[in-house]
């Protein structure tokens, strides 16, 4: 389903590259986004399909994912509010890099490709803006893969539930929310471990009191203590 989305009252406007545009420029790019809202499991765009635009969240979270040879989902990244989706494989001219899959109801604004790029043109301050979290990006995707090949599945689990932190931590008199539901399955897609793992590994961090869970969403009761898992020791 279509509707508009001002992007000068857009709950995005504050954590988007977006958000440094003067009103006059957000008026303007208004005039080549629609807005579509999204359901929980629908699918934004395919991995292999044509890059047409870019894609930015107003409201909602997004997994994006690969899937292997054998079928299997490899999450890179949960994105939420102010995300861009997309613009990698748009600047490089190839197909979709991932899949983007909703796991949140959401409301994402899309630019589409030829009217996007007319708009970076004429606006220099946002073309360094994009640059920049691409290149952020890029750097993340080496480590990441650094991360797969030196780091225990017990590190890379505290360091997701520390990045989900940053990202949708909500506080609370008992500690940190994940303001987010993550089914076994993602969290083991996304730290690249077996569901059995992960499931012990949680089971480890609740027994010591780093977290807990309550209405499906997991509660982190000792930061500290999951940073010094996340930290390798000399």
């Amino acid at each position: 389903m279509k509707c508009k989305m001002e992007c000068t009252i857009c709950p995005a406007s504050s954590a988007s590259v977006f958000s440094g545009l003067p009103e006059e420029k957000l008026r303007q790019l208004e005039q080549v986004q629609t807005t579509n809202v999204y359901k929980k499991h629908q699918i934004v765009f395919y991995e292999g399909n044509p890059a047409l635009g870019i894609y930015c969240i107003s409201e909602g979270k997004v997994k994006l994912y690969k899937t292997t040879e054998e079928g299997k989902q490899r999450i890179l990244k949960i994105s939420g509010v102010g995300a861009l989706l997309g613009y990698a494989s748009l600047f490089s001219g190839q197909n979709e890099q991932y899949t983007a899959e909703v796991i949140e109801d959401a409301h994402i604004c899309f630019l589409e490709k030829n009217g996007f790029l007319a708009f970076l043109k004429k606006s220099p301050e946002l073309a360094m803006a994009v640059l920049s979290r691409l290149s952020v990006e890029t750097i993340k995707s080496h480590e990441q893969l650094l991360d797969q090949t030196f780091k225990s599945a017990r590190r890379r689990l505290a360091e997701m539930l520390l990045s989900l932190r940053g990202s949708f931590g909500q506080k609370d008199k008992k500690g940190v929310r994940l303001n987010l539901s993550l089914t076994r399955d993602e969290l083991s897609q996304a730290i690249g471990a077996t569901m059995e793992t992960t499931v012990r590994l949680l089971s480890e961090f609740k027994q010591e009191g780093i977290i807990t869970e309550e209405d499906h969403k997991i509660l982190i009761l000792k930061s500290d203590e999951l940073a010094a898992l996340a930290t390798p020791a000399f």
